[in-house]
């Protein structure tokens, strides 16, 4: 169940509740549930005496006026109407839909789910993980997760637009959240630390994802500490990728060509790293509306 909608429908309850109570306590008030003989009304009994002893009625500008408890029905009418309002009113919030979230992954050919093996796509990609989960968390629809990361690539080249899919940074965005995962290629081609915090610093994300442990020789944790760095610069959340497969035991193994994690450590990267860093951000994005 929704965060965002649970108040509203504890409220609904609790209206509803009160309007029926009251409804009901009328209905017994006036023996239109209950048999038997209730007592008379203050009202009731002056009336009635009236009529006995034949009484002249007030003058109008006697001043006299008509007892609370002469107008049977207007409080538990009332109360009625509020709690009956109320209850619509919690309801109609209960069934407004939660705002919808967008997330977007930009990267290499670790965001896209690159199969070093296969030279393809796995079967369960790191953006349909993602969307399967965020479908499990907040219901379907409520969040949609695009993909548009490009094997091969480096942070240059998305930064420039020439990375063969995406337009010049930040063009291409068109999200509530974006993620970010280049490090390996620009490790690859040993971009210098300092220009690759600078690229970082002016894709500025709202995540940025660290890369994952290779095997093969490139220089690929200085450049996840520069992430890091950056991240910390800028108060953005970090899925350190790179920390948590490293406590995994041999996971080495893991990669299919020294480089690429295998169909199920894409799955696992993205339930115990990405996922659980962008669920909060995903909360406060709807409750933004």
């Amino acid at each position: 169940m929704r965060i965002v909608v649970a108040v509203p429908l504890v409220l609904a309850i609790l209206a509803v509740t009160l309007a029926l109570g009251w409804g009901v306590r009328w209905l017994i008030a006036n023996r239109l549930i209950v048999g038997g003989v209730r007592p008379m009304t203050e009202c009731e009994v002056r009336t009635t005496s009236r009529r006995l002893v034949r009484a002249q009625p007030r003058a109008e500008n006697s001043g006299h006026r008509r007892p609370w408890s002469c107008l049977p029905m207007t409080r538990h009418v009332r109360t009625f109407l509020l709690g009956a309002s109320l209850g619509l009113a919690c309801m109609t919030a209960w069934s407004t839909p939660a705002r919808l979230v967008r997330i977007q992954l930009f990267g290499d050919s670790t965001q896209f789910g690159y199969d070093g093996k296969t030279d393809k796509q796995v079967a369960h990609p790191p953006a349909a993980v993602l969307q399967s989960l965020m479908d499990a968390r907040f219901g379907a629809g409520a969040v949609v997760v695009t993909e548009r990361a490009v094997p091969g690539t480096a942070s240059a080249q998305l930064l420039a637009g020439t990375d063969g899919r995406n337009k010049p940074w930040p063009q291409e965005v068109d999200a509530d959240i974006v993620v970010v995962n280049h490090a390996l290629n620009d490790a690859y081609t040993k971009v210098p630390l300092k220009t690759y915090a600078d690229q970082l610093r002016r894709l500025h994300p709202t995540v940025y994802e660290t890369p994952n442990p290779v095997t093969v020789g490139w220089p690929s944790p200085a450049y996840a500490r520069v992430m890091r760095q950056v991240a910390a610069e800028q108060h953005a959340p970090v899925a350190d990728v790179e920390t948590w497969m490293r406590a995994q035991p041999h996971w080495q193994r893991h990669l299919t060509d020294g480089l690429h994690p295998d169909d199920a450590t894409y799955g696992e990267i993205v339930r115990h790293v990405l996922m659980p860093t962008l669920e909060p951000l995903v909360v406060a994005a709807q409750a933004a509306r």
